[in-house]
């Protein structure tokens, strides 16, 4: 019996040794500082003039009008790296003006829907080399009248960067 005691006494010290060590008690700190650099997306967009209306000396007898012009997301050898939406918006037709307008997409040889003269958005993508070439013509819409001003033409192209999310919505 007393052998019996002596095992049931070992066992409990064994226990009582070996269960306290398997709970850690302790708090590590780790601090680690770091210095990094990155590059930031290149937006790269275009406006490319293929017509110069501002050296003509515009009257009725000018028209109809052309002028000529690209939107890109490249220059030489670097491309843009983020997604945009664009408007093209028409400025300095306002007013007594006796013409008439029509911008034309040539990627598609097609009239493009103005309201309040601006486009509808477009896409222009990163990574892969776009050139989007548009004709504005301008056309006399009057038989009769006169320039009283100068006719001062202004092509915008509102530029807004596509959130990248992962739905792809803008």
């Amino acid at each position: 019996m007393h052998f019996r005691i002596k095992q049931i006494l070992l066992i409990t010290l064994l226990v009582l040794l070996l269960l306290p060590s398997s709970i850690v008690m302790s708090k590590y700190v780790s601090k680690i500082e770091q210095n990094g650099r990155t590059e930031i997306a290149r937006p790269i967009i275009v406006f490319e003039e293929q017509t110069d209306l501002n050296s003509e000396i515009i009257d009725k007898d000018s028209f109809p009008l052309e002028y000529s012009f690209k939107i890109k997301n490249y220059i030489d050898d670097a491309i843009n790296e983020v997604d945009f939406h664009y408007n093209i918006e028409i400025q300095g037709l306002e007013g007594n003006f006796p013409i008439k307008y029509i911008l034309i997409d040539e990627n598609i040889d097609e009239e493009m829907l103005l309201k309040e003269s601006k486009t509808d958005n477009f896409q222009i993508s990163k990574d892969i080399e776009e050139e989007k070439k548009y004709k504005l013509i301008i056309k006399w819409d009057k038989k009769d009248g006169t320039l009283d001003n100068e006719l001062n033409l202004r092509i915008k192209v509102n530029v807004i960067q596509q959130k990248n999310n992962k739905k792809g919505e803008l």
